[in-house]
């Protein structure tokens, strides 16, 4: 398995590094800090797995694409002061397996979770506590390129990805597809908060590859990531973050029914139905290779 970065300079990145923040020590700590982190599966606005093509709907045509010798292949994209780099395996050149960002900073809802481009080693530390391997990075397409104080931190063996420093600052963010996410039953008391917070990358993360949503009897087609559907979208954006048309903040006091629905023989999901202003919620959990995930959402207008 291939846990190496595709490293920046290898799509000739040449703007100016970023700079360190004067007043902040880095901080590296002595003695082992152990958390308890768990796998992610979205960056830069797409999730693992889904397909190639979005990105390539999303951003056009790759800055640069490289076809590696065991027939894995990256596809760069430029963007506004940082790279989005995608990976396809050997096995299903058609999905993605890795995505990667670089620069010195990144939109949104862009980074994993709470660390982004331009964070501190500190802030990284305080997150995931120490990486299980430190090492110098190494470009292994150009290896004649200067990396020097630049390190490469993985967290690969309980979790799947890893992250690039330079002079103490994150320049670059890496996750893989490797291993499955722990599959806990929501708190439905808790699960929409983070819809009524508005906080882009873990709306994103809760949402299963193959969502559908369903608003008044029409249904949202994604041609791009969820990221950019939820930013520009308006009707995707009220489903999922308005608390008196869409799902946040439900609360289990807003549930009227439950039952399981099947979309396979292989894969079944648990139908909630919420009610809240007038407005009949029907949503769909299923267990997915990333966790407990919405498959399906329905809101329609209740006629009194």
């Amino acid at each position: 398995m291939k846990f190496y970065f595709i490293v920046l300079v290898l799509f000739a990145y040449c703007s100016s590094p970023p700079v360190k923040k004067p007043e902040e020590k880095v901080f590296i700590p002595e003695q082992k800090i152990t958390k308890s982190i768990k796998r992610y599966f979205t960056l830069g606005g797409f999730k693992l797995s889904q397909k190639l093509k979005l990105a390539e709907t999303e951003f056009g045509t790759p800055y640069k694409v490289h076809k590696f010798e065991d027939g894995f292949i990256g596809y760069a994209y430029k963007r506004d002061g940082y790279f989005i780099i995608f990976e396809s395996n050997n096995r299903q050149t058609d999905r993605i397996w890795s995505i990667q960002i670089q620069g010195n900073s990144n939109p949104e809802g862009f980074g994993l979770d709470t660390i982004s481009l331009g964070d501190s080693i500190t802030k990284v530390y305080e997150a995931f506590g120490n990486p299980d391997n430190s090492r110098d990075a190494k470009d292994l397409i150009n290896p004649e390129m200067d990396l020097k104080g630049t390190k490469i931190l993985d967290y690969y063996k309980n979790s799947n990805f890893s992250l690039e420093i330079k002079d103490g600052i994150v320049t670059s963010i890496k996750i893989l597809l490797n291993g499955f996410a722990e599959i806990k039953k929501p708190d439905l008391n808790q699960y929409f908060d983070k819809f009524s917070d508005k906080d882009l990358y873990k709306i994103v993360d809760s949402l299963g590859l193959e969502l559908d949503i369903i608003h008044n009897g029409k249904k949202i087609v994604f041609t791009k990531s969820f990221l950019y559907h939820l930013k520009n979208d308006s009707i995707m954006n009220e489903v999922l973050t308005s608390d008196t048309k869409g799902i946040a903040g439900l609360k289990e006091v807003n549930v009227k029914a439950s039952m399981t629905k099947m979309y396979s023989e292989n894969l079944e999901g648990i139908l909630v139905r919420f009610e809240r202003n007038n407005k009949d919620i029907e949503i769909v959990f299923i267990k997915s290779f990333d966790g407990v995930v919405i498959r399906e959402i329905n809101i329609k207008q209740v006629t009194l």
